[in-house]
C-alpha cells in the first residue's frame, strides 16, 4: 500500500491524503475502509484463488496423475528394437497417463461432472505429474505484474526482483518441460526469453 501524502498544510481538517486519490484524507474512516477492503481484496484473489485451486486439485491428485502398470514402466525391448529415443519413450509415458487421467476423471454414478473435470482447464495443457504447474504459473504471473507495483515503485531494486522472477520461471520452464506438446514446451522457453 502506498503511504499517504503530507501536504504541508490544512486542508478540510488533514494535512496528509492518499497519494492516489485526494479527495480521500488518511485520518478519514473512508480511508480505513479502504485499505481493510484492500487487504482482504489481496487475501482473496492473488493469495485465496491460486491456493484454493490448488488444495482442491490436490485432494485429487491421483485421478490427475495416475499410476502407470509396471509393466510399462521397464524401459520395453520395443523401444530399443526400433531404435527410439528416451523422448519418444516419454512421449508413450504422457500418452498412456494422459489416457488414464481421462478415464479417472469421469463421473461415477449418477454424477454429472466429476469435481476434477470442473478444473480440467488448469490441468489439460500439462502432462500429468505437472498438474499443479498452473497454480505454480499463475502466481509466478502474478509476481511479474501485481507485486513489481508495489515493491518500491521506481527503484533499480523493483527491476531486479522483477529480473530474479522472470529468471525463476524460465528456469521452472526449462527445468520441468511442463506442457504435453513439446513444440509448446519450446514456444513457452522462447516467449519466456523474449
Amino acid at each position: 500500500f502506498r503511504p499517504c501524502d503530507n501536504l504541508g498544510e490544512k486542508y478540510h481538517g488533514s494535512d496528509s491524503y492518499m497519494h492516489d486519490d485526494y479527495s480521500v484524507s488518511c485520518n478519514s474512516s473512508r480511508y480505513v475502509f479502504i485499505l481493510v477492503y484492500a487487504a482482504l481484496m489481496v487475501l482473496v484473489y492473488p493469495v485465496g484463488i491460486p491456493l484454493v485451486s490448488f488444495c482442491l486439485m490436490w485432494r485429487h491428485r491421483e485421478q490427475l496423475n495416475p499410476k502407470l502398470d509396471s509393466d510399462f514402466l521397464q524401459k520395453d525391448r520395443k523401444f530399443e528394437e526400433v531404435g527410439e529415443s528416451d523422448s519418444a519413450f516419454r512421449r508413450a509415458r504422457v500418452e498412456q497417463k494422459t489416457a488414464l487421467r481421462t478415464e479417472a476423471i469421469q463421473p461415477e454414478g449418477d454424477e454429472i461432472f466429476s469435481f476434477a473435470q470442473l478444473f480440467h482447464f488448469m490441468y489439460d495443457n500439462y502432462e500429468p505429474q505437472y498438474w499443479w504447474f498452473e497454480c505454480f504459473d499463475y502466481v509466478r504471473r502474478l509476481a511479474l505484474t501485481g507485486l513489481m507495483v508495489i515493491v518500491l515503485p521506481g527503484s533499480a531494486l523493483q527491476g531486479f526482483i522483477g529480473v530474479l522472477i522472470a529468471l525463476g520461471g524460465l528456469l521452472s520452464y526449462n527445468t520441468f518441460n511442463p506442457f504435453v506438446e513439446d513444440a509448446s514446451d519450446r514456444l513457452a522457453m522462447a516467449a519466456q526469453l523474449a
